[in-house]
């Protein structure tokens, strides 16, 4: 039986990938996340921006290091709310057990895994 490569290796290879989290430098280094593919300049922690999730402004200091092209994928309630609100590019990867903020503003487009996120990365195809 073939070995599937991870969906992440792929994007990596083919989009500029980052992180974007409330994770404090010293602790993203100790975790899994660190050896994952992401583009170094793209790592980006409330640390390093001194924003922290839902606020606003890491979602803007993130778009003024990534470039226009910035898209973020979130889960949880409050990160789909604070980078809509901060008028990013937001699609939100449905997990079980995370919904959306029921008073916020709502994702445009939905995910349910990584297979779909590179289908609308590379070709365009709608999320819905």
């Amino acid at each position: 039986m073939a070995r599937r490569r991870p969906r992440g290796a792929y994007l990596a290879r083919a989009h500029r990938v980052g992180l974007l989290s409330n994770i404090d430098d010293a602790l993203l280094a100790r975790t899994r996340l660190a050896s994952l593919p992401f583009a170094p300049d793209l790592v980006i922690t409330s640390q390093r921006v001194r924003q922290y999730k839902p606020n606003p402004g890491l979602y803007h200091a993130a778009r003024r290091i990534a470039g226009p092209s910035f898209v973020h994928v979130a889960a949880s309630a409050r990160d789909v709310r604070g980078a809509l609100q901060a008028d990013v590019d937001t699609i939100r990867l449905i997990r079980p057990a995370h919904d959306t903020d029921p008073t916020g503003p709502r994702p445009t487009r939905q995910i349910t895994g990584l297979g779909e996120l590179t289908n609308y990365l590379t070709k365009g195809l709608p999320t819905e």
